[in-house]
């Protein structure tokens, strides 16, 4: 997307295009699927490059390396000069200066791609990005992850970028200058320390498809005008965001179901009276098609918020379907339940990958993940009142309201679960139910928890678990058979 071969204006997700190519690879073998990301296996990456570069007729062209030092890199390129893509993943780099100085005599007239890995203990990105106005044709620059402290400089030289992730850095001051690169399509600077956005700066990026802040401290009243030159984007795509919500900063999430965000924080700081998600945001079918990643949180551990605080009634959802949804965290919600009234979270959730829960002292279980076909990861931790984790209960209670469904009990996808200090949980689930893709199961301080959720003919083939050795050992089993089959895949640990 970012380089311009796949279209992201797409009307309802720009994303859209670029799940469906990937899931195509999938299905192809051509790519492999991992924890949080897909995996190219090396003879076919191998062959991408040799197809990249004209079947082997220009080598110079694209480069791509990996875990070598830069003598390596220097010996193995005949002439940097004639670079125009270049993916460098390293912390072995020393000297790095070396390899800028390739670029500075030929002015790098011809690097449009540049991507870079490091965590710069060995000075690889410094030189990078105090030489960046050297590098004026780049289209593409992501320099994620290089525990960057500010912008690269001279960044308004660089006319041509059209894609700019410095995400997952420590940047917390976004210079001014910005504004120039007025071809900016696509900005990515989420999970940074960005406290503040200068004025004037989006409203200039009118070319603007995607923009993530997700992850950010930006203050309320610098967020309340930001927000508003987002709105005036007239090619907006794709928003992420961190909101620090108080009852006078509450029309912003309204504001925002007019344009798509993709990822949304609301973290609630000292706030006794709030309404978590409006109806008018969940119901609003650009939220729905768009919607990603969702993260709640309340910070105040003292603060008494209502009770069924994320109750989803017919009323207001009945015809709701977060179908890009695939990330939820739930987090400090003392007082939070969740409750459904006929309504299937299956349906809602079709696609939720992850699940985080965390310090939700009244929650007693988490009943309604069960049957989300997509759900992979689930974690839930620090939730005081938990004694049975799944409670088993007929089909109907989550079928699709006039349908007639039998469906067994199962998790058909996931893969991981870590419980963690929930002191009164006894039962993870009824024996029945089956988890027939799980890869690793994590239990640390759970210190009356009784059995484990397999039978001796259920146990995932795959299946690791992690526990304290103590647990272990006061574990109930009822069938001898399941204890002989879950020792050898167990690794116990100390308390």
């Amino acid at each position: 997307m970012g380089l311009g071969l796949l279209d992201a204006s797409d009307a309802e997700n720009p994303y859209n295009p670029g799940h469906i190519l990937i899931e195509n690879l999938l299905s192809a073998c051509l790519l492999e699927q991992g924890e949080d990301s897909v995996k190219m296996h090396d003879v076919i990456r191998d062959m991408a490059l040799w197809l990249a570069h004209d079947s082997g007729k220009t080598r110079d062209k694209w480069i791509v390396r990996q875990g070598v030092g830069v003598n390596q890199v220097l010996h193995q390129q005949n002439s940097w000069c004639h670079v125009e893509r270049a993916a460098l993943f390293t912390t072995l780099f020393t000297g790095f200066q070396h390899l800028v100085d390739e670029f500075i005599p030929c002015d790098a007239n011809k690097l449009h791609f540049l991507m870079v890995r490091n965590d710069d203990r060995f000075g690889v990105v410094e030189p990078i990005v105090k030489n960046m106005g050297f590098f004026c044709t780049l289209a593409f620059l992501d320099m994620s992850d290089c525990r960057l402290e500010s912008f690269p400089q001279d960044i308004s030289k660089l006319v041509n970028l059209r894609h700019l992730n410095l995400s997952k850095n420590q940047i917390s001051f976004v210079p001014e200058d910005l504004k120039h690169v007025s071809n900016l399509r696509n900005l990515f600077l989420a999970d940074n320390r960005i406290a503040s956005f200068p004025h004037g700066v989006i409203s200039e990026l009118k070319e603007l498809l995607i923009i993530d802040l997700f992850k950010n401290k930006i203050s309320v009243n610098n967020l309340t005008w930001l927000i508003k030159e987002i709105i005036c984007l007239r090619k907006i795509r794709s928003v992420g965001v961190t909101i620090l919500q108080h009852a006078t900063q509450f029309w912003s999430i309204l504001e925002l179901s007019y344009f798509p965000i993709r990822s949304l924080e609301l973290d609630y700081v000292n706030e006794t009276d709030v309404i978590l998600l409006p109806s008018s945001f969940i119901e609003n079918s650009i939220i729905q098609n768009n919607l990603y990643q969702l993260v709640l949180r309340q910070h105040n551990r003292n603060v008494v918020l209502p009770n069924n605080i994320i109750e989803m009634k017919d009323s207001q959802m009945s015809y709701c379907q977060l179908k890009y949804l695939e990330i939820l965290i739930i987090d400090g919600m003392e007082m939070v339940e969740i409750s459904w009234q006929n309504l299937a979270p299956k349906d809602l959730f079709s696609r939720l990958s992850t699940l985080q829960i965390w310090n939700c002292g009244k929650l007693k279980n988490i009943s309604w993940v069960l049957y989300l076909p997509s759900l992979q990861s689930v974690i839930v931790g620090s939730c005081q009142n938990i004694i049975q984790l799944i409670e088993h209960f007929d089909s109907a209670a989550i079928a699709t309201p006039g349908i007639t469904e039998m469906l067994t009990p199962t998790f058909p996808s996931l893969k991981f679960l870590l419980l963690f200090a929930l002191p009164k949980l006894q039962i993870i689930c009824d024996q029945s139910i089956t988890f027939p893709s799980l890869e690793q199961i994590n239990i640390s301080h759970c210190p009356i928890l009784q059995k484990l959720p397999f039978q001796s003919n259920t146990v995932p083939s795959n299946l690791s678990i992690v526990m304290v050795k103590e647990l272990w050992e006061n574990l109930e089993w009822e069938d001898n058979d399941l204890k002989e089959a879950l020792q050898p895949l167990t690794r116990l640990f100390p308390a």
